[in-house]
């Protein structure tokens, strides 16, 4: 399978996973709203195979609990800071902090760059890190998505911490919902 063809069937299964629900624990969910799930279709940057790029992934010793703020100003619940990933963009040396999510059992990184409130979600995108038991590791952005509340107002949302916050943009994966 080619690598577009690859992007193109992750893009289908996330409009499916958000049309029919995912499973979180024994409950099927989905943030968006019943009417909007039958025709449901997402916007997507075009496909940049320069936007996949090597990290190197460092975990921590121990999960560091850490309350990041939403778009209301009030505290989140707990997220599990459970290390870093560095990389290489343009000649500048990126640093970013990933989360361990209980509720998928999975890691990712969130991030804010400068299509955030134009192109993309104002609060940032996620990226799951799915090579978790490698030093390195590539990082897709092209399967970069929105939180959850990205498709539903009455979903608190977290607001992309600022070092996580690129300078840059990063013009693959999922853009703004409607």
């Amino acid at each position: 399978m080619s690598y577009e063809d690859e992007i193109k069937k992750w893009r289908k299964k996330r409009e499916t996973d958000l049309s029919e629900g995912i499973m979180i624990g024994d409950i099927l969910w989905s943030p968006v709203p019943e009417p909007e799930r039958k025709d449901l279709k997402l916007n997507f940057f075009p496909i940049n195979p320069e936007l996949v790029l090597d990290a190197k992934l460092t975990l921590s010793d121990v999960k560091k609990e850490r309350i990041l703020s939403k778009a209301d100003g009030t505290p989140t619940n707990p997220f599990l800071e459970a290390g870093h990933v560095e990389f290489m963009y343009n000649n500048e040396q990126v640093r970013l902090f990933i989360i361990f999510d209980k509720q998928i059992n999975g890691y990712y990184v969130g991030f804010r760059d400068s299509t955030c409130g134009k192109e993309s979600y104002p609060n940032g995108r996620l990226l799951l890190v799915e090579e978790i038991e490698q030093e390195l590791i590539s990082l897709d952005f092209n399967k970069a998505f929105n939180f959850a509340c990205a498709y539903n107002e009455a979903l608190p949302c977290p607001v992309t911490p600022q070092e996580n916050w690129l300078n840059f943009s990063i013009r693959a994966g999922e853009k703004k919902y409607h």
